[in-house]
């Protein structure tokens, strides 16, 4: 046997399970057409978009109203040697405070919604672990309950997102415009107004000043010692303790994100008529919202890119998933299924507007003429190419003599885990974006 793939790290393969043919930076791009970088697959919590405008408004008022005490803890501290090192210092030591919080407040109260606080997990283990740890609320960007809170805390998260509706840069320099009317729904909002005075307190009277060497912090415990805690405790469960918001706030966002107009609101009236069921009814979804954008050609342009493209990926993404059970022992196995599926690739793949340079080569390589043997090893190759880009290795090697060798076997459902049943469904394996925009329509409706 000839292996024309590498031997694979096991590893790496389970890292790579998701996306076997490299489609996700297509589909990315064309759900991103439609939503500009304001929605992804993991900045999907309101919640979390409103305490991150929350603690950024406070930072950004530190530094308008208290640039004398900004300065002097610069000179105080070692490592806070730029406004970026501040701020991003300042933004951990809030996240945690609010995950602190808002753990304390769960174990009086069964009807706080902690499920989405980043940290509390965390929080929760050390707990009952019944061991006393003294926990440091530091603030400096390398620490943080979480591990690189600062890529990955509430901050880390949505701030695509937030940079791209205009509230910061990627150096956390505020932007005017954005931030006078975020000030403007806080004043009316007199809990979080409340609960922001506290916080200001809570850094001016005692982090600022806290004399460390390196960067400011407190301990947790002293924290907790302090007068304000119990206001800490209440306010940010107040403010925060569920998903539900005012409705300014909604309006706020709804706006911010761009759902007021074009194929986003065209999506965004349309995600729940087909709430059940929704990566079946994707493309009915799609569908639907085009015909609402009949009066505007280039946002129906948009949708109609995806519509047009998604069959072809989906059929991509599925002869690969279906050559990799492990029941399909040698080419000849898959010959007949292989052959209905070119078949509906091919089909797929005409009139498809491919501006992508990658969609221009995965065209060529699954509507290629080669016989099927052949067509094979070319779509095989291409996905072992893609693997090794990751630093992967391929899910299957395939023989000489047609013997298929697998590595990783992902399952197929069992709707469709044959070519007949997949081919009667077609559903459409990648959504754009429309898990995300459910979940924020849930809270913002």
């Amino acid at each position: 046997m000839i292996n024309i793939f590498t031997i694979p790290d096991n590893e790496l393969i389970q890292e790579s399970s998701v996306d076997p043919m490299g489609l996700q930076v297509i589909w990315t791009e064309l759900g991103q057409n439609i939503f500009q970088d304001k929605l992804t697959t993991i900045s999907n919590d309101m919640r979390v978009f409103t305490i991150n405008i929350l603690h950024h408004h406070l930072i950004n008022r530190i530094f308008e109203e208290y640039p004398d005490e900004i300065l002097s803890a610069r000179h105080r501290y070692s490592t806070w040697q730029s406004d970026y090192d501040v701020k991003a210092g300042l933004v951990i030591f809030l996240e945690d405070v609010f995950t602190n919080a808002m753990f304390q407040a769960s174990l009086s109260n069964p009807n706080i919604e902690s499920s989405g606080v980043l940290g509390i997990g965390i929080l929760r283990s050390l707990n009952n672990s019944g061991k006393e740890v003294k926990i440091r609320i530091e603030a400096n960007k390398t620490k943080g309950l979480l591990v690189r809170q600062i890529q990955l805390g509430m901050t880390g998260r949505y701030k695509g997102p937030m940079m791209k509706m205009e509230f910061f840069n990627r150096s956390l320099q505020y932007l005017p415009k954005s931030w006078e009317k975020v000030s403007l729904f806080i004043s009316k909002w007199k809990e979080v107004a409340l609960l922001e005075s506290i916080l200001l307190k809570l850094i001016r009277n005692y982090l600022l000043p806290s004399g460390k060497k390196e960067y400011p912090w407190i301990f947790l415990s002293d924290i907790k010692n302090l007068k304000i805690w119990k206001d800490i405790v209440f306010s940010y469960s107040d403010c925060f303790g569920n998903r539900k918001l005012r409705a300014d706030i909604r309006h706020f966002w709804k706006d911010r994100m761009g759902l007021t107009s074009g194929a986003p609101f065209a999506l965004y009236q349309s995600v729940d008529e087909y709430e059940r069921g929704l990566l079946n009814n994707a493309r009915m979804i799609f569908r639907n919202a085009a015909k609402k954008m009949a009066s505007e050609p280039a946002e129906l342009d948009k949708l109609n890119a995806i519509i047009s493209v998604e069959p072809f990926l989906s059929h991509t993404d599925y002869v690969f998933r279906y050559l990799s059970q492990p029941q399909i022992k040698t080419v000849l196995d898959a010959r007949n299924a292989i052959d209905k599926l070119r078949y509906a690739i091919n089909q797929a793949a005409v009139n498809i507007p491919a501006h992508n340079p990658k969609l221009k080569t995965l065209l060529k390589v699954m509507t290629s003429n080669s016989e099927t043997d052949m067509w094979l090893k070319e779509v095989l190759e291409y996905h072992n190419n893609i693997m090794k880009s990751r630093g992967g290795s391929a899910w299957l090697e395939i023989s000489d003599s047609g013997n298929i060798k697998h590595h990783f076997s992902p399952g197929l459902d069992a709707s469709i885990d044959t070519v007949e049943k997949y081919l009667k469904q077609q559903p459409w394996t990648h959504t754009y974006y429309l898990e995300s925009l459910q979940s924020i329509k849930s809270v913002l409706q």
